[in-house]
């Protein structure tokens, strides 16, 4: 009891990702020893485990394994001769999604007194439909943080709905214009 302080199960993205998840949390670095082959490092691990041992306790565990490498204090990846900072290895991991669920409002000039324009609420361009349909138009807005809008989409189309989504990101005022 007590030898394990976190264990992550691996995915279809490896060794890497699951150390550099582990890693970020914690904000520890990782040096992944030099035997590890490189092959393995980004190869699907579907069933694996990776677990942190406490110190000395590896050799008490009643289970196969592999030592894949150590935490570190510093806050860097290393194997082999490259090292990486963990703000770079972080920012590089964040980056695909920034501009969809962003981490930063604006830059740090912005102005957090300025009005806000909001024209956005302006409703004097109403459209009424010439004709009219039996099928209904519902409108799901996606907020951050929901995640039920493909259940309700596929409950509205089954009731003979047309659905639109849309993502409303509201992070800054400039987002909510832009949503």
């Amino acid at each position: 009891a007590g030898r394990i302080l976190s264990a992550y199960a691996l995915d279809r993205q490896g060794i890497v990702a699951a150390v550099s998840k582990m890693a970020f949390g914690n904000q520890r670095g990782v040096k992944i020893n030099h035997n590890v082959d490189e092959r393995n490092l980004f190869a699907a691990g579907f069933g694996d485990i990776i677990c942190e041992v406490r110190n000395g306790k590896v050799g008490e565990l009643a289970i196969t394994y592999t030592e894949i490498g150590e935490v570190l204090e510093e806050s860097v990846f290393q194997y082999k001769d490259m090292t990486i900072s963990m703000a770079e290895a972080l920012e590089t991991w964040k980056e695909p999604l920034e501009k969809v669920f962003k981490t930063r409002s604006g830059s740090e000039t912005d102005d957090a007194t300025k009005n806000v324009d909001h024209g956005v609420y302006d409703t004097k361009d109403v459209h009424i439909c010439s004709h009219k349909i039996a099928q209904p138009t519902v409108f799901i807005p996606v907020f951050p943080g929901t995640n039920c809008e493909y259940d309700s989409t596929k409950a509205f189309e089954r009731a003979g709905a047309k659905v639109i989504t849309k993502v409303f990101k509201n992070l800054d005022a400039a987002d909510i214009r832009d949503s």
